[in-house]
């Protein structure tokens, strides 16, 4: 009877283990992205420059509006870096994202968001202020 119950367990753990791997699988980047607050930045409007997507090995421009950096404390450039996932086409990457999901686990200056053409990016910023809002709106990115 042990016997049959820890084998039973150690299966459910083994099918739990393969459908984690492949899941992961299915959830690698396709592209990275990267951006930062320009100088004359202040609360509540800030200005992003040097926004660049790199994909399939490509490095293409970008523009970003709709997210800020509240002050939390000082002032200062912040930088954002993340991962872009379910990246296809290059048009696809052009859109309004939303917050989504819970990021509370990954940490303050984290951020999910997804486009209405399901491609999603997880953000992460650097600097002084490290807190990262998605305005009402959302977040317009747009192609150079």
């Amino acid at each position: 009877m042990y016997t049959n119950r820890m084998l039973s367990r150690l299966m459910l753990g083994i099918t739990f283990l393969l459908v984690m791997t492949t899941a992961a699988a299915a959830q690698s980047p396709s592209g990275s992205v990267a951006f930062e607050s320009g100088e004359a930045s202040n609360m509540g409007a800030t200005m992003w420059v040097g926004c660049s997507l790199l994909f399939k090995g490509k490095l293409y421009g970008c523009t970003i509006s709709g997210l800020s950096t509240p002050a939390t404390g000082g002032s200062g450039v912040v930088r954002v870096s993340g991962m872009v996932y379910g990246l296809k086409k290059m048009a696809a990457f052009a859109g309004t994202y939303k917050a989504v999901g819970d990021n509370i686990a990954l940490g303050q200056g984290h951020l999910t968001v997804k486009n209405q053409n399901g491609v999603k990016m997880i953000v992460s910023a650097f600097g002084q202020m490290t807190e990262l809002q998605v305005a009402d709106s959302g977040i317009e990115i747009k192609l150079k």
